[in-house]
């Protein structure tokens, strides 16, 4: 945690090899909430990009208040309901051109490849293909909490950080999103 810290102030003064390190540690994680919020696997790539360019953009604007993970998080909540809200073409920026070494060198920022197991994940049985469905069919207010819990292993105080409302808020839209499931499940 006191290396992440230190790599933090480092990226907040300009030091590319510093977040591309905070953004190597944190890719698959982003990269898996970004699938369970897009259900597609080319989306969930964009996503994830969009997600560690604008971090990287605003890492000026980071303040330390919450985990490093939790302001990427509400990054990737952002960056999606923009796309669900807007539903435009968007302009993109490749991360390729954003990290260079001190010395000019480019560094590569690899996705791992979790896709086999999130798919694995939801494949392996036809009542996991239910509840992804039925998942997918949920409002984003309710949806976002459940994965960020149930998926993600988030607790509510984390969740209503990352989505900026209260533990309450989270835990009402948590029991709503389920209660829903339940109906849209028991229609499968």
């Amino acid at each position: 945690m006191a290396e992440e810290k230190e790599l933090i102030v480092s990226a907040c003064n300009d030091d590319k090899e510093a977040f591309f390190e905070l953004a190597k540690k944190h890719a698959a994680d982003i990269y898996n909430f970004c699938l369970y919020l897009t259900q597609n696997r080319s989306d969930a790539e964009d996503l994830s990009q969009e997600v560690f360019i604008k971090a990287f953009k605003a890492i000026k604007s980071f303040k330390q208040k919450s985990a490093f993970s939790t302001w990427l998080h509400a990054i990737a909540i952002n960056q999606h309901k923009d796309r669900l809200r807007h539903n435009k073409i968007l302009k993109f920026v490749s991360i390729d051109r954003l990290f260079h070494s001190k010395d000019g060198e480019k560094l590569r920022l690899e996705l791992p490849d979790r896709q086999k197991s999130a798919e694995n994940q939801l494949e392996s049985s036809e009542l996991k293909e239910i509840i992804a469905g039925s998942l997918d069919k949920l409002a984003p207010e309710q949806k976002i909490p459940i994965v960020l819990k149930y998926i993600e292993g988030k607790s509510l105080e984390e969740i209503a950080e990352i989505c900026g409302c209260s533990v309450g808020t989270m835990s009402s839209r948590i029991s709503r999103g389920i209660k829903t499931l339940r109906i849209l499940i028991s229609g499968s």
